[in-house]
């Protein structure tokens, strides 16, 4: 499933980070790549709050339905 989606305070695993190279490359640099777990700690109508190693990290909508978990 893609991370807007989710529950929230649950953890997950990161399956799959779409989008452009640039960006794949700046989200792997915060930690969000295949294989890491992270939590989701809220969603709301224009972005998710995740925490990735102890970092609370604030996505736009456009970004977080580029990560797919299970």
């Amino acid at each position: 499933m893609i991370l807007p989606i989710a529950n929230t305070e649950r953890d997950y695993v990161v399956l799959e980070v779409a989008g452009t190279d640039k960006l794949r490359q700046y989200l792997a640099s915060l930690g969000i790549i295949k294989g890491k777990s992270l939590r989701i700690m809220s969603q709301g109508k224009t972005g998710t709050i995740i925490l990735v190693n102890e970092t609370r990290l604030a996505l736009n909508y456009d970004i977080a339905k580029l990560i797919t978990i299970a």
